[in-house]
């Protein structure tokens, strides 16, 4: 144990390391605050739900209407002491040519007007989502998404034969009433993909990186520095390949940990979720483009987000797993890393090298690689090609398995090695 604990310190002190964890922490925050100007905006809400709850029943429609024309009077008497006027909605007041003159206004008058705007929105847009909700027609999206990338044959097949499930998944969440939940309006403002596509995508990006510099530098400490004869001559001799391995998923753990931990900290602490961890994904408000966001399970947010976490540290791991297995036959970090990159590539491209009608298309999906492209879609509807219900589990399973076995196998042969 001393052995690993002498090798996560070599990581703890290397300033490229620290420097880059730095960077990538600062990067983050830099993007989180970059949404500063909507906060308070998404703030109502929290407001909304704290009053009237975020399930969409006849009680709380009720409620909610209440809510709103109490707003929209204490609105109404602000504007009528400032023009002598009164509007049916903050839509109509807007549409006056009066509300643009909102010099003799103070902020705080102005503060409440938008705020009660913001709710009215909410109010008006359930309406609207049941209508536009009910028009979803799976086969339709799914014929339109095949069409969209020429599959054809086997491929195509497979596709329809996906989305013929979905189907009946998207009708279960109808008839629970599972997409009638208040969530921060998709359209405007988009935290879902925020989240999970803009945030999520690049920790992932960033660890991934930090993953493949670490367990090059632990595992080819002794080569880069030539001193591999003589520490593999030892005791321990080459059996040390097991503490290298253990410590770089040690400190692989620790940094996606470390980055993971404070971007989100100060992401939920900017934006705020109270009262919104239990509202499901699939909530027809979490509707940012041509269709909403439809998960294959009844996940609410908070289950989504531990989910997406864990996905994020299996895939480190799987990372590697791979870079160990370059780490054994390159011998050299700078090597390594060049080799890690191009396999990447390799793997995000491989789809576009498969024919179109044949199943290889979506077999090749099947990997970490194009799993880590579209976090905000995980566990979701996806596309054609990669819209399966356990496609997640399939992928990181089928990786890990493969890493143990090729892990495995590559700490057996190290022992019959010529290190020369």
């Amino acid at each position: 144990m001393n052995i690993v604990k002498d090798e996560i310190k070599k990581i703890i002190k290397s300033p490229i390391i620290i420097v880059l964890t730095i960077v990538f922490i600062l990067f983050n925050l830099f993007i989180i605050t970059e949404r500063w100007s909507c906060r308070e905006e998404l703030g109502v809400l929290n407001k909304i739900v704290k009053t009237v709850g975020y399930k969409i029943d006849k009680d709380m429609l009720v409620s909610f209407k209440n809510y709103y024309h109490k707003n929209l009077k204490e609105a109404n008497k602000i504007i009528s002491e400032k023009q002598g006027k009164n509007y049916k909605s903050i839509a109509t007041f807007y549409e006056d040519e009066a509300s643009s003159k909102l010099d003799n206004y103070s902020e705080k008058e102005i503060k409440k007007i938008r705020e009660v705007g913001i709710i009215e929105n909410y109010y008006y847009s359930i309406e609207r989502n049941d209508i536009e909700y009910g028009k979803i027609n799976m086969e339709e999206v799914g014929e339109g998404s095949i069409n969209a990338i020429k599959l054809s044959g086997n491929a195509a097949e497979t596709a329809r034969k996906n989305y013929k499930k979905f189907e009946e998944r998207l009708e279960d969440i109808k008839s629970k009433g599972e997409e009638r939940n208040l969530f921060f309006i998709g359209k405007a403002y988009g935290m879902h993909s925020f989240l999970f596509k803009s945030i999520f995508r690049n920790i992932i990006f960033q660890c991934s990186i930090l993953t493949c510099l670490i367990t090059l530098f632990i595992l080819n400490y002794e080569f880069d520095n030539n001193t591999g004869l003589i520490v593999y001559s030892t005791k321990r001799g080459r059996n040390l390949i097991k503490d290298k391995l253990l410590a770089s998923l040690i400190c692989v753990s620790l940094i996606t940990a470390t980055i993971l931990s404070i971007t989100l900290i100060l992401y939920f602490n900017i934006f705020s979720y109270d009262g919104l961890w239990k509202v499901p994904v699939s909530s027809y408000f979490n509707w940012e483009t041509a269709l909403p966001f439809i998960s294959w399970f009844s996940l609410n947010i908070k289950q989504y987000l531990v989910l997406s976490i864990v996905l994020v540290y299996v895939i480190q791991l799987i990372f590697t797993g791979i870079v160990f297995l370059i780490a054994r036959i390159t011998k050299n970090t700078y090597l390594g890393f060049f080799i890690f990159a191009i396999i990447v590539a390799f793997g995000l491209l491989l789809p576009s090298f498969m024919p179109t009608n044949s199943n290889l298309i979506i077999y090749s999906t099947f990997t970490p690689f194009n799993l880590i492209l579209n976090p905000s879609f995980w566990f979701m509807e996806s596309g054609p090609l990669t819209n399966y219900k356990y496609y997640e589990l399939i992928t990181v399973i089928i990786w890990i398995v493969l890493m143990m076995i090729t892990t495995t196998l590559g700490i057996r042969t190290f022992k019959r090695e010529d290190l020369k």
